[in-house]
């Protein structure tokens, strides 16, 4: 069971259930030094872009897909939360970024599931019970 860190997020622990240790280190400690930090992956799935004329084809190779935890200097996060609002606001990243501060990506690892569902919440579970099911899981 994960250690509850003091001013992190109550869900934090739920995303530490399944997020290797290494990569919540990258993702904490880096960004007391570098301020920001979300962990991303490469896209696996073909992606889309709306536009006016329909929609295009995007090239998978140039998709980061951010995760969570994502990590920031408490400092900077608080301040960029003073902002005002904006409807591209999807994740802390968006907001630190219209706040000013380039955002630091490190590379995450695609185990790391996020649990936003019911079914992202069975599935974790079975992840976390199932010794077979997670011998056999690879994102």
């Amino acid at each position: 069971m994960p250690i509850p860190i003091k001013g992190l997020s109550p869900i934090l622990p739920y995303c530490l259930l399944v997020m290797p240790p290494v990569e919540v280190a990258a993702a904490i400690f880096p960004s007391l030094s570098q301020a920001t930090a979300p962990t991303v992956t490469n896209s696996k799935d073909s992606v889309r872009l709306l536009t006016s004329e329909g929609h295009v084809a995007l090239d998978r190779n140039t998709i980061k897909l951010v995760q969570t935890p994502q990590a920031f200097h408490s400092k900077i996060l608080l301040a960029a939360y003073n902002i005002d609002y904006k409807d591209r606001f999807t994740d802390e990243a968006t907001v630190v970024e219209a706040f000013g501060i380039k955002v630091n990506l490190i590379e995450g690892e695609i185990n790391n599931i996020k649990i936003t569902t019911a079914g992202d919440l069975f599935f974790a579970q079975q992840l976390l019970t199932d010794p077979t099911f997670r011998e056999n899981f690879n994102g």
